[in-house]
């Protein structure tokens, strides 16, 4: 019984260990561009003993916050949302996500395409987990086949789907959180036309 006690206590004090030593990477940064998005993950207010879970749900809720009156208008929220009318030439470059990623931090303003960028590399800095953006279509807002990307962020050996704007602007959608962590099962396949043509874009720093 002792020795059990005392393996619970050894395997306790690892995984604390592990955890705090996530902490400190979330502030490192090695280029300009990475400062940045640290800058932007310490507003979303994570504490250095979030889990991964915990530092996504804190991010996904920073970046979709919004009060809205009495009609349903918004009030006040983090990020606004503007149209992108240069994405068909803009996706051709390598580095787009970081280009809409840092225009969404200067302008607190985005599309699908900035809010997919955003919250990926800021949820690439917060885990370390593996982190895509997607780009395909979507039938999530009412109309059919419309143009859509979305984060999707690999927990385990399953990815999962974040969409932030999804989940603060669709008309459809009832409660907060509606997006988060959505696993690819048919019902949300569907939402997503099955992922027919969609690209997946890897982000790293």
């Amino acid at each position: 019984m002792m020795k059990n006690k005392l393996a619970l206590t050894v395997l306790a004090a690892l995984a604390l260990t592990l955890t705090l030593s996530l902490a400190p990477v979330r502030t490192q940064a090695a280029t300009k561009f990475e400062k940045k998005i640290v800058k932007e993950v310490k507003k979303a207010g994570l504490e250095a003993d979030d889990t991964n879970d915990e530092v996504l749900k804190k991010i996904f809720e920073y970046m979709t916050f919004a009060e809205r009156n009495t009609k349903g208008v918004i009030t006040k929220q983090n990020y606004k949302y503007a149209r992108a009318t240069t994405f068909a030439k803009d996706v051709k470059k390598k580095t787009w996500t970081q280009t809409y990623a840092q225009k969404m931090i200067s302008t607190k303003a985005g599309s699908c395409y900035q809010y997919a960028s955003l919250f990926g590399y800021m949820a690439l800095k917060g885990t370390g987990l593996p982190v895509r953006v997607a780009v395909g279509t979507t039938k999530g807002y009412g109309n059919p086949n419309q143009a859509h990307a979305w984060t999707e962020v690999k927990i385990g050996k399953k990815w999962y789907i974040y969409d932030t704007i999804m989940d603060k602007f669709s008309p459809k959608v009832k409660k907060p959180l509606t997006y988060y962590k959505k696993r690819k099962t048919s019902k949300v396949k569907k939402q997503y036309y099955n992922y027919k043509g969609a690209k997946y874009f890897n982000l790293s720093f």
